[in-house]
């Protein structure tokens, strides 16, 4: 008599041969879609733009509005600026780091007005 260990191990080969036999272990090849930027945004927002959303937000929606539209003025060198602004740190950290990378050239096409679910 077999024992239940040995029964089992067997019946597990046994599936797992046949389901490589019969294909049913990769399925049919897809492939994802093309990706087509949308346009750039049209608006560019100013430094008194840029402080007062940061104001008027909580920090996460401030930062999220911020990232999906270019800035009409030179952050590094504005940056010294937003430091004596009133802002949360996490808004001021945003900015840091984002003055310190060429973020125009990192965005490409993108329409601030598309919903995250359109994706």
């Amino acid at each position: 008599m077999t024992s239940v260990p040995i029964r089992a191990f067997c019946a597990t080969l046994l599936s797992l041969w046949f389901a490589i036999g019969t294909g049913c272990a990769s399925g049919p090849e897809t492939r994802a879609p093309g990706y087509e930027p949308p346009p750039a945004a049209a608006r560019r927002l100013d430094r008194d733009e840029v402080l007062s959303e940061a104001a008027s937000r909580e920090p996460d929606d401030a930062i999220a509005f911020l990232d999906r539209y270019p800035f009409d003025f030179d952050l590094e060198q504005e940056l010294e600026w937003f430091r004596t602004q009133e802002m949360a740190s996490e808004v001021l950290d945003y900015l840091s780091k984002r003055a310190r990378i060429d973020w125009e050239s990192l965005r490409g096409d993108v329409d601030p007005d598309r919903s995250r679910g359109d994706r």
